[in-house]
């Protein structure tokens, strides 16, 4: 009993040891008397120059926790004077006692007004390269770090991120709690503008990620992505979306599980299913599409395209495909292709080989009458126009193939 009572107090008098250091190191440690040091270590390590012109914060207990104003980090050599980005403030915290038990306990990590500006030289290097300076590193130890990660998220707010003419604005990225083999919460948001001067595109996304990476297998969940856009000459903007219950990809065997996927423009509804195989040395992409009944003069419209003035005016009303898709080689596959236009019905298989240009088809089309496609004559009782068939293009292909057409009206 005195043995376990003379460990109790050891015990107890290096807790109170550890915890009044702590408190000396905030009360009398500023970590602002440091910037110096921290900037030339980030310097030697990473070849790049660190600025802290806001004021640094440090708490100790329970959490160790680091608070920046103002901050900027340099452009690799030959990307210019400009940094690589800035920020307005950040935090970042470490739970202490779980240190003691080599268990890596972060808190939430957030910044605000990031400025992230990524470039690319003539050779295609990226400034996001090149992170080890000119001298060479040190040996890395043997690692006794912590044995396990509990983060409890990441949130980037209020930033932007530019890569040439493309910018990504007003950026929202909120990650939720990362731990070992749990599905980790994403949802992003920002106004995509794709080239100066080109209105902003708002674009939201929101998923479930399970990483694996030991045996580089990542998984989705719940996948929602959505925004709008306004085509030139559309009358209102179009709102779009696209959702896939669940993805699997195994990059370890080049493979991605058969997924579902749903997606919307404006009046265009397409569902199917996507496959893949070897996706690392020869893609292959396998699967089913089904598009949804349509208008496609509503669509025109929608797109801000002028519908063509037909003899009939209720053509143009139906729209509808199904069929099986492939991707291999180089060679595009439609296969049991089902097309309805109207009252016409076309069935079959079509190839592309993007290689040669050539094409392999066997199409069948049961009827279409082409008079009612055509515009309507200045005088009713004149004889129609020719159809000028579009034969030019089809010079330069390689074909063979057959297509059957039961009926057919002409003038």
């Amino acid at each position: 009993m005195r043995a376990l009572k003379i460990i109790g107090i050891a015990f107890g008098g290096l807790f109170a040891l550890l915890a009044l250091a702590l408190v000396a190191v905030w009360m009398f440690v500023d970590p602002n008397d440091y910037k110096d040091r921290i900037a030339a270590a980030v310097k030697q390590s990473t070849g790049r120059s660190l600025s802290l012109p806001g004021r640094l914060s440090l708490s100790v207990f329970p959490w160790i926790k680091v608070q920046t104003g103002e901050a900027s980090l340099g452009n690799p050599a030959g990307f210019g004077d400009a940094p690589f980005l800035t920020l307005k403030h950040a935090s970042l915290s470490v739970k202490l006692l779980p240190l003691l038990k080599k268990q890596l306990e972060v808190g939430r990590i957030e910044i605000d007004g990031l400025d992230l500006r990524l470039q690319q030289n003539a050779a295609g290097k990226g400034n996001w390269e090149d992170w080890d300076a000119e001298a060479a590193a040190p040996t890395p130890e043997k690692s006794t770090g912590a044995s396990s990660l509990d983060l409890a998220g990441v949130a980037i707010s209020n930033s932007r991120i530019g890569f040439e003419g493309m910018v990504a604005e007003d950026v929202n990225l909120d990650i939720g709690s990362v731990k070992p083999g749990a599905a980790i919460p994403v949802s992003i948001g920002m106004q995509l503008v794709t080239a100066p001067g080109a209105k902003p595109l708002p674009l939201a996304a929101k998923f479930k990620l399970t990483l694996d990476l030991d045996r580089q297998r990542y998984q989705l969940a719940d996948l929602a992505l959505s925004g709008s856009v306004q085509p030139a000459g559309a009358p209102t903007v179009l709102e779009w979306k696209l959702g896939m219950p669940a993805a699997d990809l195994d990059l370890a065997a080049q493979t991605l599980a058969d997924a579902k996927f749903t997606a919307q423009v404006g009046a265009a509804e397409l569902g199917g299913s996507i496959a893949g195989s070897k996706l690392i040395d020869a893609p292959s992409l396998t699967g089913r599409f089904e598009l949804r009944e349509l208008a496609p003069r509503t669509l025109m419209q929608q797109f801000g395209i002028a519908p063509p003035v037909t003899r009939d005016s209720s053509a143009l009303a139906k729209f509808a495909a199904q069929g099986s898709y492939a991707w291999q080689n180089k060679v595009a596959r439609l296969g049991d292709l089902k097309l309805r236009l109207d009252d016409s019905a076309l069935t079959g298989r079509f190839a592309y080989d993007t290689g040669n240009s050539g094409m392999d088809f066997a199409l069948a089309l049961d009827r279409i009458n082409l008079d009612r496609y055509q515009p309507p004559p200045a005088d009713p009782k004149a004889a129609s126009e020719p159809i000028q068939l579009p034969v030019d293009f089809l010079k330069p292909l390689r074909a063979k193939g057959t297509f059957s057409v039961g009926e057919i009206r002409i003038g």
